[in-house]
């Protein structure tokens, strides 16, 4: 067992084969290397994260996170540099923070508080079904 402090309160993981992204409350999701719990890199320039659960998603090339900011349902970092690559926005999801994120190399899952759930492709930004 690896124990870490990550500086802020873990508020949802998800682990991939190598690595985990610890989406915290202070609105940062670090990526850390999974046997050591060395600090790889971090994500925190265009979503918002501080009041509640949410969650992040983490592919061989990306982390994907919801984000509290209005208008804006999903922010997709590429893995490596930490830039945000797409910004996803729908008029639905405005009305509550996203909440949950499953996410693939060609398709992203987008939910909210508010009952919306949407399938975004990953290529395009466009939602593919509603």
């Amino acid at each position: 067992i690896t124990c870490c402090n990550v500086g802020s309160p873990i508020i949802y993981l998800s682990v991939a084969d190598d690595c985990i992204a610890a989406s915290c409350l202070d609105g940062t999701i670090r990526l850390l290397e999974k046997d050591l719990g060395e600090l790889l890199n971090t994500y925190h320039t265009a979503h918002s994260a501080s009041q509640y659960a949410v969650q992040c998603a983490i592919t061989s090339r990306y982390v994907v996170t919801g984000s509290e900011e209005s208008g804006t349902d999903a922010v997709v970092y590429d893995l490596v540099t930490a830039k945000a690559q797409q910004i996803l926005r729908d008029e639905k999801m405005s009305n509550g923070p996203t909440c949950a994120i499953d996410a693939q190399d060609n398709c992203i899952v987008t939910a909210s508080y508010n009952g919306n759930a949407l399938v975004w492709t990953s290529d395009t930004s466009q939602i593919v079904y509603d």
